[in-house]
């Protein structure tokens, strides 16, 4: 374990060395290019293209390129990738395009959502890890540690206020987009069609009333022997003489085409106005989506500080752990009955653990996520834990 700390804290170390000294080349190679220094393998690298563009030049002028056979257009020909049109739902009817767009846009909004619930269990599973490692090995070390101190008579022994950093998520289904379902309007076009039918016939009637002597208003609905009348006027109004049947296919015929309309006009506009609801509820999701991506790259940003933390609690639960054994042994040895009396490595030793637990507690009160993403202040306390820790492992094996 010794050893793996030491590892890790020589590599960290090595990796900011190594962003620095990258920096530092990428700007005088910028400045190499601003004043027009070439380096000698792109030289190379340009003669060699252009002796290959003479080759090919010699070879077009000197022999023709093969023509490709009937079996390799065929091929070709197959291998055609398909029309962009095929992705459009083959149909022409408005309805039930709208009803396709919402589909496939709840399709995709649940998949997004499905996405971002993942991701937070990661989080969870994270947060988890966390309180196992502070219940089962950082708190008893950490109070081990506390009361050491105070029986050396440190006279203001740090505390470690929390174990586990606060963080903040926000709620899946808080945040879910509602997609409206949508109406074919077949249902009501129908009875508005029923009801214009009806209109017809009630016109047909008023318009035939007065000339076949009938009142404008009836008082009962009208029997068989009235309708007969009524038709029969109809069909020597259009002068096929008093012939009832004429006059009633006449009423019926016209009074079904008015249904027939008034029912393909109500659904045309029902269905223009469903096609456009569904376009907007794709636009929203699209904007939903890309939101929900933004959202998971925030979460798996927290996903790989959360870890940070775990790596870096995990190193100074043991070197916390290391100190505590070596003041124990302080304490067995020296009998000391005051903290002058210690011995100078001891001292020293107890402020090294001093600032450790500060460090810690500087860490573990820093809210991890602001508004769910990670939070900058966070970052900078992870920084200087890890450049407290390394600092130590490195004294330990110097």
């Amino acid at each position: 374990m010794a050893e793996e700390l030491k590892k890790d804290a020589v590599e960290e170390q090595a990796v900011e060395r190594e962003n620095v000294t990258s920096e530092s080349t990428e700007t005088e190679v910028s400045a190499a290019e601003s004043e027009g220094n070439v380096p000698e393998a792109a030289s190379e690298e340009s003669i060699t293209a252009e002796a290959a563009s003479e080759e090919r030049a010699g070879k077009e002028e000197g022999e023709e390129s093969p023509k490709p056979t009937e079996e390799a257009e065929g091929t070709k020909e197959e291998e055609a990738p398909p029309a962009a049109t095929a992705a459009q739902p083959a149909t022409n009817d408005k309805v039930e395009l709208a009803r396709m767009k919402i589909e496939a846009a709840q399709a995709k909004a649940r998949e997004c959502e499905a996405k971002v619930e993942k991701r937070l269990h990661e989080i969870e599973e994270d947060l988890k890890r966390f309180e196992q490692l502070e219940e089962g090995e950082l708190h008893p070390v950490v109070a081990q540690s506390r009361k050491l101190l105070e029986e050396m008579g440190v006279e203001e022994v740090p505390e470690v206020r929390e174990l586990v950093p606060p963080v903040d998520m926000p709620n899946p289904e808080a945040e879910r987009l509602h997609i409206p379902q949508i109406s074919s309007g077949k249902g009501g076009a129908f009875f508005l069609a029923l009801l214009g039918g009806v209109a017809t016939v009630a016109g047909w009637y008023a318009f035939v009333a007065p000339k076949a002597g009938l009142p404008l208003i009836p008082k009962s609905v009208p029997d068989l022997s009235v309708c007969t009348k009524v038709a029969s006027t109809l069909s020597e109004i259009f002068g096929q003489g008093p012939n009832p049947a004429v006059g009633g296919a006449i009423i019926v015929v016209s009074a079904l085409i008015v249904m027939w309309l008034i029912y393909v006009v109500l659904v045309s506009i029902r269905g223009a106005k469903n096609l456009h609801q569904a376009e907007e509820v794709e636009e929203a999701v699209g904007h939903y989506c890309r939101q929900k991506e933004e959202g998971i790259d925030q979460i798996e940003a927290v996903h790989e500080h959360l870890e940070n933390l775990e790596r870096t609690v995990h190193k100074y639960e043991v070197i916390l752990a290391e100190l505590n054994a070596g003041l124990r042994r302080a304490q067995h040895i020296e009998e000391a009955k005051s903290f002058d009396e210690l011995h100078d490595k001891t001292k020293e030793a107890i402020k090294e653990l001093e600032e450790l637990l500060r460090e810690l507690d500087a860490l573990l009160n820093t809210p991890a996520t602001i508004d769910g993403a990670v939070n900058e202040q966070s970052l900078e306390a992870l920084r200087k834990a890890k450049r407290a820790i390394n600092d130590h492992i490195l004294r330990i094996y110097s």
